[in-house]
């Protein structure tokens, strides 16, 4: 039976310093994850012999893919979880302690802990992917932590109770805690599909009114996650979207004032009549 963190992918938002990358990889072959994934873009190019180097030949031993796309690279993740601890406006996203990690991620098959780029952290973009937000603890005098500490630091909070299978992990870690399980039934890509459609339709009705189409959105998403959607919710969501959509054309159409040669044609058959 493979452990949760065999399954656990990381996932570096456009690093800035190959070396942090070399860190990282390092920690990926330490503590076994599943591999580790870098997103950068692309004019940025790193050679092998370079991973190799600053990975002390950890780069052979892992798993190792780039993307230039956060999206793409999440694809089959199936629960998404970054690293931040800077308050944003992404006050409705849940956020937890690290150690509360090995809960968090619950059953999940496919897990991706995101870590942002080394100076800036995660985008809003990037954050709007996950599911939920891990906490690093360090002291608040100087929080910020170097960017392969910060995977180390994760790695472990995974692999502490190794020797245990999921489910021993859970009740252990559980007990009577509040946190529970973050459980998602829908992809990558049918969540960002879903937010699209949504903000296409705001944008276009202009609802809610005085408001900010994809701060909406992604307040909307964030609520349906926490009832652990299905593609099917979605798609009922989106039906209701849809039906504002066409009320709204509706609306407008109806409300469309006649050109100057229907006026004319009508003013000519109300004085045929009247004549």
């Amino acid at each position: 039976m493979q452990r949760v963190y065999e399954n656990t992918w990381i996932c570096l938002c456009f690093p800035s310093d190959i070396r942090n990358i070399g860190g990282a990889i390092r920690v990926v072959a330490n503590f076994k994850l599943a591999g580790l994934k870098v997103i950068t873009k692309p004019e940025t190019i790193w050679s092998e012999d370079e991973l190799k180097a600053y990975s002390s030949g950890a780069y052979q031993q892992i798993r190792f893919e780039r993307y230039h796309c956060l999206a793409k690279a999440t694809a089959n993740a199936d629960l998404l979880i970054g690293t931040s601890r800077r308050p944003r406006s992404h006050g409705h996203i849940q956020s937890f302690k690290s150690t509360d990690l090995m809960v968090v991620l619950g059953s999940s098959k496919r897990p991706h802990l995101l870590f942002g780029n080394e100076r800036v952290g995660l985008s809003h973009a990037e954050l709007d992917l996950c599911h939920a937000l891990i906490e690093i603890h360090s002291d608040p005098s100087f929080p910020s932590l170097n960017l392969a500490h910060a995977v180390a630091c994760l790695a472990y909070e995974l692999t502490r109770l190794g020797s245990l299978d999921h489910q021993q992990n859970l009740k252990i870690n559980t007990g009577d805690s509040e946190v529970k399980p973050i459980v998602t039934q829908t992809s990558t890509l049918e969540d960002e599909a879903f937010l699209k459609r949504v903000i296409e339709v705001c944008e276009r009705t202009q609802f809610p009114p005085g408001k900010n189409a994809m701060t909406y959105a992604r307040k909307l998403r964030s609520l349906l996650r926490r009832a652990q959607p299905t593609a099917g919710d979605y798609g009922i969501v989106l039906g209701l979207f849809r039906e504002l959509d066409r009320l709204n054309l509706l609306a407008h159409s109806n409300s469309t004032p006649s050109s100057p040669l229907t006026s004319v044609k009508r003013s000519k058959k109300n004085d045929m009549t009247h004549s």
